[in-house]
């Protein structure tokens, strides 16, 4: 990878925390660093499938964001030569979420209609959250926190989450277990950065959540995958995985796997955490949506039995997407090392974001949970009706957690159907980035977190783009 590329991949950290589908996200990310001059003028910009594995999103996703940054003027491309940087002149149009020009690029995209965004397995209306006062960050409320430069995190917010873990998650938790990150991805890059070395084996599910991908693969990690069905993660390709790689890192997702939504039985559990305890291995154990659980309460993590295991998570599934707060519980030398790392990282995670968290985690109760839990239970079940209505020939599974479905369908390769969706006013996330040995292209992931009206506009989208696409073929 050469220097230009890296610098490029590395200045788009935050890229998803912007509004829309994520090939505008994505264009309007690349614009700004196209306008300050961090990729320069006549720059080749990365290839498309290098940049797609590097974010953990479709190949589709950047050629379309490529498309827009053409339509706008920032980019010329040509074949044979790629994609290059060409700032505007004066007066020219620039993309952004705000800016006329690309407000026009995006409604001509579309037809017309603003993008239904199915493709996120996030929350996105605050609609849900517990009740809370409004934050008022005075000087006077602040003063506490000193020079709010807390590495660990603030002491208020580990035990709200250590509360959360015990209570809710079957999962014992002392606060000075916890280092506080900025959301669940910076926790797997400080676990990465810690523990993955170009070369050592990774093995994770197949599929699993393509930006957990990203991260792990991204430190240069020799990516192994795990063959899942509807109870996870299969104990005997699991065991002879490890014994094929020795010292290896082992990301798993038990309860609310992404994009799966299973929950791992109880049997099946305990025999996983009988092989990795059995082996040199890191377990990294991601509880993200472990509270998500939408047909009971969720089983104990295999953290809560197997003291090796570190588990991370984040409030931004549960709370809502824009919440960038997440977690990592460990103990003993690997805590302090973690540790270090955060504080070189940034020194420390935002302090309005942690008291917010605080705040609402504290309203995290049993009855709020429930009502939770029941209301999407009711949107899953909603968007499968909707599904069975109007695509009957799609084949989606029922989850048992998390807030997207995983739906095969009768297509070779989605990523031209997911375009095709995104000029219908839908987004839906293709089944390549899930999958980094390029499994499971015949599956989309949909998320069921928005309103059920608005799960039915988005179904009838989708709809009329599969008779495009079919249409086409």
């Amino acid at each position: 990878m050469d220097q230009g590329t890296r610098r490029t991949i590395d200045a788009l950290d935050h890229w998803k925390e912007r509004h829309g589908p994520r090939y505008h996200r994505l264009a309007g990310a690349l614009g700004e660093l196209i306008d300050r001059h961090v990729i320069p003028a006549d720059e080749r910009l990365p290839a498309e499938r290098t940049l797609a594995a590097a974010l953990g999103v479709s190949r589709g996703t950047v050629v379309a964001a490529y498309d827009e940054l053409a339509r706008a003027g920032l980019v010329v491309r040509r074949q044979g030569s790629g994609t290059r940087a060409r700032r505007p002149h004066r007066g020219e149009p620039r993309p952004g979420r705000d800016n006329p020009a690309a407000v026009q690029l995006r409604r001509r995209l579309t037809g017309g209609a603003d993008v239904i965004d199915l493709s996120l397995s996030l929350p996105t209306s605050v609609d849900h959250l517990p009740p809370s006062t409004p934050l008022a960050l005075t000087p006077a409320h602040l003063a506490h926190t000193g020079s709010g430069l807390h590495p660990t995190g603030l002491p208020e917010l580990r035990a709200a989450i250590a509360r959360h873990l015990t209570e809710q998650l079957q999962l014992p938790t002392a606060p000075e277990q916890l280092i506080v990150t900025t959301g669940a991805q910076q926790a797997l890059s400080l676990l990465s950065a810690a523990s993955v070395r170009p070369g050592v084996p990774v093995l994770l599910p197949c599929p699993t959540y393509p930006a957990g991908i990203a991260v792990l693969s991204r430190a240069g990690g020799h990516l192994v995958p795990l063959p899942t069905d509807s109870a996870g993660v299969q104990p005997q390709p699991l065991e002879r995985a490890l014994e094929a790689n020795p010292h290896a890192v082992t990301y798993l997702i038990p309860t609310g796997d992404n994009p799966g939504g299973s929950v791992m039985p109880a049997a099946r559990r305990e025999r996983v955490g009988e092989i990795v305890a059995a082996h040199d291995t890191l377990v990294i154990e991601d509880l993200t949506l472990a509270a998500l659980t939408l047909d009971g309460d969720p089983p104990p993590p295999l953290a809560a039995t197997h003291d090796d295991v570190v588990a991370v998570g984040s409030v931004s599934k549960l709370l809502w997407a824009g919440l960038r707060v997440g977690w990592i519980r460990v103990d003993g030398p690997r805590h302090e090392r973690l540790y270090r790392l955060k504080a070189a990282a940034d020194l420390g995670s935002g302090i309005p974001e942690q008291l917010l968290a605080t705040e609402l985690l504290d309203g995290v109760d049993d009855a709020w949970l429930r009502g939770h839990r029941a209301d999407l239970a009711t949107r899953r079940d909603h968007l499968l009706g909707e599904l069975a209505r109007h695509l009957p020939d799609f084949r989606p599974n029922r989850p048992e957690a998390g807030l997207s479905l995983w739906v095969s369908v009768p297509a070779a390769d989605t990523e031209e159907l997911a375009r095709v969706a995104l000029t219908h006013g839908v987004a839906v996330m293709p089944g390549q980035p899930a999958c980094h040995d390029h499994d499971h292209l015949d599956h989309i992931r949909i998320s069921f977190a928005d309103a059920p009206e608005v799960l039915t506009v988005g179904v009838e989208r989708l709809a009329g783009a599969w008779r495009a696409h079919q249409g086409a073929h």
